[in-house]
Parts: C-alpha cells; structure tokens; sequence
C-alpha cells in the first residue's frame, strides 16, 4: 500500500514536468524524494519477507513445531505399513530424524527408517541413508520384512524388543 501511494505521487510527479504544466521549474524529484521512495520500497520488502516467514513457521491445527518443523503426532497404535499410509493421508510421511534434538526418546513411535532395499543397510524413506551420529543402529532391530517393506523395531526399556504396534510421528 505504501510502496502503491508512492509511486503514484512519482508518477503524477512526472507527468506534470513532461505535459508542459509547469515550464518555469526544472522537473527533477529532489534527493529528499529518492531517499524516501527508496526507504519505503526497502520497508515493503522487509514487510513481506517477515510476512512469509511468518507464514511457514506456523504449523496445521494438531500439529506441533520443533525446531523449525511441523509434526503430527499419532497416538492410535498400527503397524509401520499403515503408520506410513495414515501420515501419506495428511500429505506427509513418517518422520526422517535429521539431529539429536529431534530425537524423541520419551515413548516409541515408528519412524521413517528401513533396510527393505539391502538387509542391513539402512535408509530413510526418501532414499538417503542413516546417519549414526543421531541414530545408531544399536537402536534399530528389523524383525521381518512384509512383501518389500520392513518393520523397524526401536528397543524399548531395558533393551526389550516391541512388537506390538506402535504410534508415529509424521
């Protein structure tokens, strides 16, 4: 709206040096007027770039933000298989772990980990591969694969296996 008006003084402005409405003053906008034109168009810019990062750091109702990123934490229990199709349903996928601070070790959720391409080499469901600085694999325990896909299985407590479903995180 600012940067709209100005230009509009500018352009009425010109208009009046080049229609000849004003022959005895020589038509140039005084350095005042650039300064304050360049000054509103820098204020309109940083008004939207505050506006649009604003905009992403909000996340859908019912999902959470951590460290810049939104996540919709399931608590009905299913297996991996359907945890993935109940994240592709709100348009996005099991979560992929890309530091310690995202790591969640409260409860067990299913993750986007598996070793389906290669029987021991893990990767995460974007195709890259496991980075065991921030899960090592002593966490991780394939137990079987179900036509090309393999349930990951994260030790709980004690070191125990969990094979019962399990909630997720997308």
């Amino acid at each position: 709206m600012l940067v709209s008006v100005s230009l509009q003084v500018l352009i009425r402005f010109c208009s009046k040096c080049s229609s000849g409405e004003n022959p005895s003053r020589t038509c140039k906008l005084p350095a005042g007027g650039v300064v304050l034109l360049v000054l509103v168009g820098l204020l309109a810019a940083a008004v939207i770039v505050i506006y649009r990062l604003c905009e992403f750091m909000l996340c859908e109702p019912g999902w959470e933000l951590n460290q810049n990123n939104c996540y919709y934490f399931n608590t009905m229990r299913s297996s991996w298989n359907d945890s993935r199709r109940s994240c592709a349903d709100l348009g996005s996928d099991l979560v992929k772990i890309h530091s310690r601070e995202e790591q969640y070790n409260n409860d067990m959720f299913w993750i986007g980990l598996t070793d389906s391409e290669v029987e021991g080499r893990w990767s995460w469901i974007d195709g890259s591969p496991l980075d065991e600085r921030f899960v090592p694999k002593t966490q991780l325990l394939s137990i079987f694969h179900i036509l090309i896909f393999v349930v990951v299985v994260v030790l709980g407590p004690n070191q125990t296996i969990l094979f019962t479903a399990c909630k997720n995180i997308c």
